[in-house]
């Protein structure tokens, strides 16, 4: 009797978030990603504090999708910091989560200023 065994298939799966992070960071390696979206997998602000830090090297993004996880002001801030190092970013959404108004529309400020059309989701 042959026995038949399941592989392992990651690709099916969501990533942890560290994996994600481990993935974009690196070493400063991966400074090309432009799409990233990574919506409702339950990210928290220190995943996403890591994942802002991981993503402060890249100046190719331009889209970063986070809606529904679990952010806050602490996250808020910390891509705030993002956007305003990276002039290519054209789309963030953070609706769903419980990011400061005051904060969004920074971003949103912030993505004005880095070029004309830019937009931030959170409706």
């Amino acid at each position: 009797m042959k026995v038949q065994r399941k592989l392992h298939q990651p690709w099916k799966s969501k990533l942890t978030m560290t994996t994600t992070i481990n993935n974009i960071y690196c070493g400063n390696r991966n400074t090309s990603l432009r799409y990233l979206d990574i919506n409702s997998c339950s990210i928290s602000d220190k995943g996403a504090v890591a994942l802002a830090l991981a993503l402060s090297e890249n100046d190719k993004l331009v889209t970063l999708l986070l809606s529904n996880n679990h952010l806050s002001e602490g996250a808020g801030m910390a891509f705030c910091d993002i956007v305003e190092k990276n002039t290519n970013l054209t789309h963030i959404d953070v609706k769903g989560n419980q990011i400061d108004h005051s904060t969004f529309l920074k971003i949103a400020k912030i993505l004005k200023r880095n070029k004309p059309n830019k937009m931030v989701s959170n409706f």
